[in-house]
């Protein structure tokens, strides 16, 4: 059995896990404007991540996975988590591009670009 968190979404194989119990939270890290920081907040999951925590049983054997929230709730949540470069605050990212020389943040490929005002709070708080 295992009682899942954010660790069962990695592809971690078990041998024998046969159950999975979820209970569809996770510590997800958020800037906190309040505080200025990026803090622990405990969130429900994305309907993504609870698909790949039911993962986890069965893949070596047949499995089932028992959610702690109904039917309608699950149906309520988003359908992905905001990748982090959308939720954390991006002062850390912009000083290791700078270091790196990348002098135009605008004109950096970003996989996921993150909000222009994000960036902008980073470089002010750098500044």
């Amino acid at each position: 059995i295992i009682v899942s968190t954010n660790v069962a979404e990695t592809s971690l194989t078990i041998d024998g896990v046969t159950l999975v119990v979820d209970s569809g939270l996770a510590r997800m890290a958020r800037f906190d404007p309040r505080r200025g920081i990026n803090t622990l907040l405990i969130e429900k999951i994305s309907r993504a991540s609870a698909d790949q925590r039911a993962g986890r049983a069965g893949r070596t054997a047949p499995g089932k996975c028992i959610r702690l929230w109904t039917a309608a709730d699950h149906e309520r949540r988003p359908e992905s988590e905001l990748p982090e470069v959308k939720r954390l605050d991006l002062a850390e990212v912009v000083l290791s591009l700078k270091a790196a020389g990348v002098v135009d943040l605008d004109k950096f490929r970003w996989l996921e670009p993150p909000d222009p005002q994000a960036l902008a709070r980073a470089a002010g708080l750098l500044h």
